[in-house]
């Protein structure tokens, strides 16, 4: 999935999230933003995901 437009940030949240299985908040210490941004990093990387895969 690293090729479909994501940035470094969303990339490492959505590892974080589906291959290390973290939760928001620790996800958001690990990476120093809230969850609120971890949210936000996961729709829209999922969203871009679909695009790639699902066009």
């Amino acid at each position: 999935y690293m090729d479909a437009e994501l940035t470094p940030q969303t990339r490492k949240v959505l590892d974080l999230r589906f291959r290390q299985k973290l939760k928001y908040r620790e996800i958001a210490t690990e990476l120093g933003i809230s969850e609120v941004a971890v949210y936000k990093h996961l729709a829209q990387g999922i969203r871009k995901l679909k695009q790639k895969f699902n066009p």
